[in-house]
């Protein structure tokens, strides 16, 4: 949903494509951003999908 005011969401993934995978939500804190968490994903589980998110949504 994008409304006045607001910029586009911006979501950033790592994984596979299959829709029946499980999707697993990285969530940065601040100071950070989605490419800095996302990062992680080459660390964690082979399977799932992850995405992250950027925040602070106002």
């Amino acid at each position: 949903m994008t409304g006045e005011g607001f910029a586009a969401p911006v979501v950033a993934t790592y994984g596979g494509t299959d829709p029946a995978a499980p999707l697993v939500v990285l969530l940065h804190g601040r100071g950070s951003n989605e490419q800095d968490i996302l990062g992680l994903a080459a660390h964690l589980p082979v399977g799932p999908a992850y995405a992250a998110v950027r925040a602070p949504i106002a």
